[in-house]
Formats: structure tokens, C-alpha cells, sequence
């Protein structure tokens, strides 16, 4: 068993499978979140994973166990994995970072016409104007040092209706640190310098949760750029990639919080894969330790 050990700030709350923790004994195989005292889902992870080193996996329990004024969650693997494991065997929590405020996701209509506040993000063309949609992403804090080697990234979107095929492309802003996004500044989505490297997500007329493709040599323009650093803002810019009357149309955090965009990153640091968090609690377990963020290591 992995133990974890969370001494949560002030205002935030801990939910399981949806519901507001109560404090006794409960075991899940599902996602966990970590909610502030205007409901915004901060900070969550879900399947807990194990796997050996010739790639045979299992899905984990979460136990969670209130003990003082900390929160224990202990990640269980079953007995019969770990007596036909081939060693070492490795533990990973999958953790994802949420779009986590009003203005952390926008959409550019027109030349200088920003949109905060909606209830859906859009990237496409309308028959008139001529301009393309385009959308963004700021993900506040991301846990990733310097020049890290990735293994994946991708971003996941809620699509609440879609036209056939509509031609999207990803990039992220290529800047250490990025502001959120504003009405006040024109143009501030396209305006927005754009990494080298773009990838094509070419999204079918379908509707519900969608994972884009892999993005790692994406956001690796950003993480090996000179001046960033662990726990910096990073935006991902969804743009329009030549589409003719089609449109894709996305959850925004303004329509629900638990279903905004999403953000997903590992990064091997030494022969480990490391996934990342923004998070306001302290964690601590048996095999890693870490502090004002949270950072999930197989060992």
C-alpha cells in the first residue's frame, strides 16, 4: 500500500466520486477532487494505477481515512498482482490540471471580440465573418521544471456539439508565464505568440469527452524555453485550421467547473514518469514527498 497524507488549506474540501467527503472510512476506484468554497473543483486525480516492469497493469483503491485534522488516503493493490509482479513494481495516481477560473478560458470571435464569460468555447468559421474562432486554455500552475523529458500531453475537452469534421489545430503561447485572458487588451487570443510547433486535431461530429491527440513536442517548445519554471501558467491556443462553415463547440469553466478543459502531462525524471498538479494541499507518502505542490512519482 501507498499512503498519502494531504493537510488541505482553509476553505477547500475534498469530494469523491462527485460527493462531498463526510469524513468516514470510504474505498473508490474513481476520481477524486479537491473542491474551494465557491464549489471550483481545484485540484483532482482518478484511476489509481500500478503496473510492473513488464507492463502488466492494475487498477488500485483509494481508501480514504480521516486521522486528526489530515485526510490519509491509502492507494491499495491487490495481494495476488504484487506476489506475480515482475519487480520493481510502479504506482501512479493520474493527475490532470482544470481550467480553474472564469477568465482562464475565452474565445476570440472576431478581430478584437474576447467572450469570458460564455457558457461554450468555440473554434471554427461561420459562414460570415470571414475571420476564424479560435479558442484558449490558461491551466494556472504547471508542476513541470525546466527542460524535462516528456512522455505525453494531451488536453481533453467536454464537446457539446459538433459540425462534421471540423479542422482545429493546437498550440500553446509561447511565453513563461502567461496572463489570464482579458476583453480589456484587443485581440487577446490571436494576438498571442504562438509556439513553432502546432498540431492538427481534426475533431469528428461527435459530442461528449473527447481527448485531443499528443502534444508533447507542443508544450516542450514551452518548457524549454530559457525562463520557465515549476508552477508557472502555461495557455494552450485552439485555433481554426481551415474549416468552411463547421464549428466545434466546448464546455467553458463558466458552464461547469468539473467539465472545463483539461490538461494531462507525464515527464520521466531519472527512469521514473512523473505526472503533474496544481494543488493548495501538502502531500506526503512513503515513496515521494513533495511540498507547496503536489507531484506523483513511480519509484
Amino acid at each position: 500500500a501507498l499512503n498519502m497524507i494531504f493537510a488541505y488549506s482553509s476553505g477547500v474540501t475534498p469530494y469523491i466520486n462527485g460527493q462531498e467527503w463526510d469524513k468516514s472510512d470510504q474505498d473508490t476506484q474513481e476520481y477524486v477532487e479537491f473542491r474551494d468554497s465557491s464549489d471550483n473543483v481545484i485540484w483532482w486525480f482518478g484511476l489509481p494505477k500500478s503496473w510492473d516492469s513488464v507492463g502488466r497493469q492494475q487498477l488500485g483503491t483509494l481508501r480514504f481515512k480521516k486521522q486528526g485534522n489530515s485526510l490519509f488516503i491509502t492507494h491499495l493493490v491487490p495481494m495476488d498482482f504484487i506476489t506475480n509482479a515482475i519487480f520493481p513494481v510502479m504506482v501512479d495516481v493520474d493527475v490532470d490540471e482544470i481550467v480553474g477560473q472564469s477568465t482562464d478560458d475565452a474565445t476570440q470571435y472576431e478581430t478584437s471580440a474576447i467572450a469570458l464569460a460564455a457558457d461554450l468555447l468555440i473554434v471554427g468559421q461561420e459562414p460570415k465573418p470571414p475571420p476564424p474562432i479560435n479558442s484558449g486554455y490558461r491551466f494556472q500552475t504547471v508542476n513541470v521544471p525546466n527542460t524535462p523529458t516528456l512522455v505525453t500531453a494531451y488536453i481533453t475537452l467536454e464537446i457539446d456539439s459538433c459540425s462534421t469534421t471540423v479542422l482545429t489545430k493546437i498550440f500553446a503561447e509561447a511565453r513563461d508565464d502567461p496572463p489570464t485572458f482579458t476583453n480589456i487588451v484587443p485581440n487577446d487570443i490571436d494576438s498571442r505568440v504562438r509556439t513553432a510547433t502546432g498540431i492538427d486535431w481534426d475533431i469528428p461530429g461527435l459530442i461528449g469527452t473527447r481527448q485531443g491527440p499528443e502534444i508533447k513536442t507542443v508544450v516542450d517548445d514551452v518548457f524549454n524555453r530559457v525562463g520557465w519554471a515549476a508552477n508557472q501558467a502555461l495557455v494552450i491556443l485552439h485555433d481554426d485550421d481551415g474549416s468552411s462553415d463547421k464549428l466545434v463547440k466546448i464546455d467553458s469553466w463558466d458552464k461547469e467547473t468539473t467539465t472545463a478543459p483539461q490538461i494531462h502531462i507525464e515527464y520521466d525524471v531519472g527512469g521514473t514518469t512523473t505526472t503533474t498538479t496544481t494543488t493548495t494541499v501538502t502531500t506526503t507518502s512513503s515513496t515521494s514527498t513533495s511540498t507547496s505542490t503536489s507531484t506523483s512519482t513511480s519509484t
